[in-house]
């Protein structure tokens, strides 16, 4: 290519019943973030999947066990 496109990109949510438990989002994410090196090997586009993209741009609301999993590590 020889000039830059423009392209639309595509946001993935997790999304969960805010009746969940909390402790089971908690330690889905924290699962799903301390393995995130051994996501990509299964799929490239986990190497996407950071903390810092994690918090960016929902639509939707947080459920609190995300909320206390993104505290304790400082984020927004």
């Amino acid at each position: 290519m020889e000039e830059d496109v423009p392209v639309a990109t595509v946001t993935n949510l997790f999304i969960g019943h805010e009746k969940l438990d909390g402790r089971l989002v908690y330690s889905i994410l924290k699962t799903l973030m301390e393995n995130q090196p051994a996501l990509v090997h299964v799929h490239r586009e986990a190497r996407n999947f950071t903390m810092e993209r994690a918090v960016l741009g929902s639509s939707l609301p947080f459920h609190s066990g995300a909320l206390q999993y993104y505290q304790e590590r400082e984020l927004p």
